[in-house]
């Protein structure tokens, strides 16, 4: 089971507090980990993660006169090896996001997209990204974990494996804060979670990871 973990703009996880996280994820069991960290800390962590590190947004732009923006290349450049896309917190209209996909793929960036509804997951696992996330927003940081949502959740993945002809990981989130969250992601046939604040804002987020990994 993947575990893909979202700094999100944590003070918790920015800057030094960033670094303090991604050695407690070493000290784990990175083999399964992604880190879904801020552009302006990838550089650094980049020198000394022992898992793969996403960054959590970039633009659909080709490089040159868009200032302000970020591009796949420079993502690439500085050790992203993939892009976390589309999260309730910074959601991107279809055209937009198929684009964005696109800059991403051309430049060897893996593809994490999230959904709250069927309709656009169907929509988003045609453009064939390596990981399509089910999030319910209502349950982001609720401590109420999406896979108690029940019978949406497993019609989800049960719905569009059906379609899944590009080999797409599904994968959910929100509220996911226990290793039985996870094993019931597992029983419902997700390949992995998605976790923020459980892990960033935990009393000691390495043993959090070594309770989920072990």
């Amino acid at each position: 089971m993947h575990i893909i973990l979202n700094f999100k703009t944590y003070k918790e996880a920015t800057g030094k507090k960033a670094e303090e996280l991604i050695h407690n994820c070493n000290r784990s069991n990175p083999a399964h980990l992604i880190a879904c960290v801020q552009t302006t800390d990838l550089f650094r962590l980049s020198m000394f993660a022992k898992f793969p590190l996403f960054v959590q947004h970039i633009d659909g732009i080709e490089p040159g006169r868009h200032t302000g923006f970020l591009s796949a290349e420079s993502a690439k450049a500085n050790g992203a090896q993939g892009v976390l896309l589309n999260h309730s917190e910074h959601r991107l209209r279809l055209g937009i996001l198929k684009r964005t996909i696109e800059r991403a793929k051309s430049n060897g960036l893996k593809t994490l997209v999230c959904t709250s509804s069927l309709n656009e997951g169907r929509k988003i696992l045609a453009l064939g990204v390596d990981y399509l996330a089910y999030e319910d927003p209502k349950l982001i940081a609720s401590g109420t974990s999406v896979t108690e949502k029940g019978k949406f959740v497993q019609r989800f993945v049960d719905t569009l494996k059906k379609d899944n002809r590009h080999g797409t990981i599904f994968i959910c989130g929100a509220g996911i804060s226990k290793k039985e969250d996870l094993v019931k992601a597992k029983e419902m046939g997700y390949g992995g979670v998605l976790i923020a604040s459980a892990f960033v804002l935990a009393d000691d987020p390495e043993i959090f990871l070594h309770e989920m990994t072990h």
